[in-house]
């Protein structure tokens, strides 16, 4: 974070991407995806990755970043949530098939 423009996010992203130490990457989609399952109700994006830091073993935070990433971008978007496509709908709190 010491580079010019690079943030916590950007940062947490080549750490677990190119270097291969664990890090949570809190962008838009592990941000909202993780309040809308239910996994974290923080609002600061620190405190919701030291959140999930807590909740989750170290070593799964890169993975879990890129699969909350991706869930987010391909079947629950900002948008509309397609819960009917969701592996995991049984255990969110959003989900709209209850």
């Amino acid at each position: 974070m010491k580079l010019p423009g690079v943030g916590r996010k950007t940062a947490n992203v080549l750490r677990g991407q190119v270097f291969n130490e664990s890090a949570i990457t809190v962008d838009t989609h592990v941000n909202r995806l993780s309040t809308r399952i239910g996994f974290s109700l923080q609002k600061d994006p620190v405190k919701k990755e030291y959140e999930l830091m807590q909740c989750w073993p170290k070593n799964i935070w890169t993975d879990l970043s890129s699969l909350l990433i991706l869930h987010g971008r391909a079947i629950c978007t900002a948008r509309k949530a397609d819960c009917r496509r969701c592996c995991i709908n049984m255990n969110c709190q959003k989900n709209t098939l209850k």
